[in-house]
C-alpha cells in the first residue's frame, strides 16, 4: 500500500508543471502591509501538527500561531492584523493563550481585526481579543453556554456478557464509571457541575472584559440567548459589523489611510509546515531531515508531554497521541546532558495513564539537575500532574484541568461472553 502511495505521489509530481510565481513572492510582499492569518478547524498543542480529518485538526499548532502573531507584533512593516476564522474551535487554554498574544499585538499600538465566518464559543472568545469583529451577512454567532456529555456502556456490555470490574480509590475517581454504571454517580455529577460553572464564569468574564458596554451579568444574559443572526449579534454588541473579507480589508486600508497596503496571506507561516496540497509533502514527511547540530548559545529546551501516559515509546495513531515513558525519559536526559540547554520547559497536556510510566518520567525530571518549568495545557490531570511534580515552577491557565491524582483498578470480565 505504501509503495503504491509513493508511486502515485512521484507520478503526480512528475505531471505537475513547476510554478515560478513563488520567486517573486518575497519581492511583492516587501513594504507596509496587513498580516493575514487564517485559523481553521482546531489547533494541536505540540511541536508540529498534521491535518487530521477525524479530530478536525488543521495541522496548525498553538505555538506556531502564537509565533506568527508575535512576529507581526515586532514587524515594523505590519500595520494591522486580520484573523480570518473558518469554523475555528479553540479549547479553554488555547483561548487564553491566543488572547494573550493578541493583547501583546494591540499593546504595540497596532489594531487587530477578526473575520468570523461562523462563531462557536471557543472561536468567539478568541475573536473578542480583537479591536473589531466582522461576520458575513449569512453567518451568525453561536455561544450556547457550557455542556458536558458522558457515555455509559454498562447496559450494552451486559447484552454480550461483559462486565466492568472497577475499584476506585475515592468517591470522585470516576474514570471507570462508564464501564460499571448506567448513569453518573452523585460525586461525579457534582464535580462536572462545578467545572461547568467555572467555565461559564470564565466565558462571561472574558466577554465582559473585552466587549464595550458589557459587564458579567450582561455577558451571561447574552450566553443564555445563545443563537444570534448577524443583525441580532450587532444589535446585542457581540460583533461590530456585517460584511465580507474584502470589505474588511478595504476598510482597514482606508482607516490607515494607505490604499497601497499589501495583504500578506498566510503571514509568518513556516516553510517547514506540511502542506498536503504539495505532491512532495508526504515524501518529505517520510524522509525527515537530520537533526541539526546545536551551537553553543544558551537555550531553553521545550519538551511536549502530550497524550495518555504509557510505558514504552510514544506513538501517534488515528485516535490520538500517547506519551511513552521511554521516549520522555530519553528526551529529558538528552536535554539535561546538553551543555547549552539552561532550562527545560515541560509542556503538559495529558489526562494521565499508567502510574508506573508516570513515575519513570517524574524520576527523570528529578534527576535532570537543571531548572524545569512546567507549562500546563488543557489537561494535566492524574499522571499529567504526577510528572509535573518534580518541576521548580508550575504554570496553568484559568481553564486548565489539573490535580486529581487518583487510582482506579479496572478490568473487563469476559466470562459471560464465553458462556
Amino acid at each position: 500500500m505504501l509503495q503504491r502511495l509513493l508511486l502515485a505521489l512521484v507520478t503526480l509530481a512528475c505531471l505537475v508543471t513547476p510554478s515560478y510565481a513563488q520567486k517573486d513572492k518575497k519581492a511583492k510582499d516587501a513594504g507596509p502591509g496587513i498580516a493575514h492569518i487564517k485559523l481553521k478547524g482546531s489547533l494541536t498543542d505540540g511541536p508540529g501538527g498534521m491535518p487530521n480529518p477525524l479530530t478536525g485538526s488543521s495541522g496548525d499548532t498553538l505555538r506556531s500561531v502564537q509565533d506568527r502573531i508575535s512576529k507581526a507584533t515586532k514587524d515594523a512593516d505590519v500595520k494591522a492584523l486580520v484573523l480570518h476564522m473558518e469554523g475555528f474551535a479553540a479549547d479553554w487554554t488555547e483561548q487564553q493563550e491566543l488572547r494573550q498574544s493578541l493583547a501583546a499585538f494591540r499593546k504595540a499600538g497596532k489594531k487587530a481585526y477578526c473575520y468570523l465566518e461562523t462563531a462557536t464559543m471557543g472561536g468567539y472568545l478568541v475573536a473578542t481579543a480583537c479591536d473589531e469583529i466582522l461576520v458575513p451577512p449569512v453567518g451568525g454567532v453561536e455561544i450556547p453556554g457550557i455542556r458536558f456529555a458522558m457515555s455509559f456502556y454498562k447496559d450494552a456490555m451486559e447484552k454480550i456478557g461483559l462486565k466492568g470490574d472497577i475499584v476506585p480509590l475515592g468517591d470522585f475517581k470516576a474514570a471507570g464509571e462508564p464501564f460499571s454504571r448506567n448513569k453518573m454517580s452523585d460525586a461525579n455529577r457534582k464535580q462536572w457541575d462545578k467545572l461547568a460553572d467555572d467555565y461559564y464564569e470564565i466565558a462571561a468574564e472574558t466577554i465582559a472584559s473585552s466587549r464595550k458596554g458589557f459587564d458579567v451579568a450582561k455577558a451571561k444574559a447574552a450566553i443564555d440567548v445563545a443563537m444570534y443572526t448577524p443583525k441580532a449579534a450587532v444589535a446585542a454588541g457581540l460583533v461590530d459589523k456585517i460584511g465580507y473579507p474584502d470589505d474588511q480589508l478595504n476598510e482597514i486600508k482606508k482607516t490607515l489611510n494607505d490604499e497601497k497596503l499589501i495583504v500578506r496571506k498566510d503571514y509568518g507561516k513556516s516553510k517547514d509546515e506540511l502542506d498536503l496540497s504539495n505532491p512532495f509533502a508526504l515524501l518529505k514527511m517520510l524522509n525527515p531531515p537530520k537533526e541539526a547540530k546545536l551551537n553553543d548559545k544558551p537555550k531553553v529546551a521545550v519538551i511536549y508531554a502530550n497524550g495518555a501516559i504509557e510505558t514504552g515509546k510514544s506513538s501517534f495513531g488515528m485516535m490520538g497521541e500517547s506519551m511513552g515513558s521511554t521516549t520522555m525519559v530519553e528526551l529529558i536526559n538528552k536535554a539535561a546532558a546538553e551543555p547549552s540547554v539552561k532550562v527545560i520547559v515541560l509542556r503538559v497536556d495529558s489526562p494521565g495513564g499508567s502510574a508506573l510510566a508516570s513515575d519513570l518520567i517524574w524520576k527523570a525530571t528529578v534527576d535532570a539537575k537543571k531548572p524545569i518549568v512546567v507549562s500546563m495545557g488543557s489537561v494535566a490531570a492524574s499522571g499529567g500532574y504526577y510528572i509535573s511534580c518534580g518541576a521548580d515552577r508550575i504554570f496553568a491557565e484559568p481553564g486548565t484541568i489539573t490535580g486529581s491524582i487518583g487510582v482506579i483498578s479496572m478490568k473487563i470480565v469476559t466470562g459471560g461472553v464465553f458462556e
